[in-house]
């Protein structure tokens, strides 16, 4: 049973686990976050021994292969908000490593091209992100009809999150896994040592 993780990294990310052989998704979960104070607010972090607990039950599962978005910065996104983007994507990157899971890192304009998202339409802002929206629970409905409860909280609301983390597990799945061939741990050490982080 090959098992691939697919993951939307961000403080309100989510991992989605896919198994290529079933063809279907195992697994989905938002990344887990705490609560940090600073000043007078509450500003929500992920949290980092959590996160390791998770990789290591994606790792005791059989997971091979992580697929993580390859995102920036968003336009007009200020410095805090980016470093605290940066961080998150650093914490799954040291999850991985120290379970010794390979990382592959997909842009989100190519998975979404290859998993046949449309994109945001004639639209702008909002109605952009709206039209994008609709397309990937279209599509995440057509590809995994019996696992629509999986992206819904107990109260009913959709998370998107967790639908882009699976969409990502389905590409690794079907359009990754076998591309690569698997690495020693002297070869997994190097790769990291000098690989492209996607950053």
């Amino acid at each position: 049973m090959t098992l691939v993780a697919g993951i939307d990294p961000g403080t309100n990310g989510a991992v989605g686990v896919y198994c290529t052989e079933q063809r279907k998704l195992i697994s989905v979960e938002d990344l887990p976050t705490w609560n940090q104070t600073i000043g007078k607010k509450q500003r929500k972090r992920i949290d980092p021994v959590a996160l390791m607990e998770l990789f290591d039950t994606l790792s005791l599962m059989g997971v091979e292969l992580v697929v993580l978005e390859a995102v920036g910065g968003r336009p007009r996104q200020g410095a805090a908000a980016g470093f605290v983007f940066g961080y998150t994507v650093g914490l799954i990157y040291m999850s991985c490593m120290y379970n010794k899971l390979p990382v592959e890192t997909i842009p989100p304009g190519h998975w979404k091209k290859v998993m046949r998202i449309p994109g945001k339409g004639n639209g702008k802002g909002k109605e952009a992100m709206k039209n994008a929206e609709k397309a990937i629970k279209i599509r995440v409905n057509e590809i995994f009809p019996n696992e629509m409860a999986m992206f819904t909280t107990p109260r009913g609301a959709y998370k998107m999150d967790r639908a882009d983390a699976s969409l990502i597990a389905k590409f690794g799945g079907d359009h990754v896994i076998n591309t690569i061939k698997p690495l020693t741990d002297v070869e997994l050490k190097l790769a990291y040592r000098h690989g492209d982080t996607g950053a």
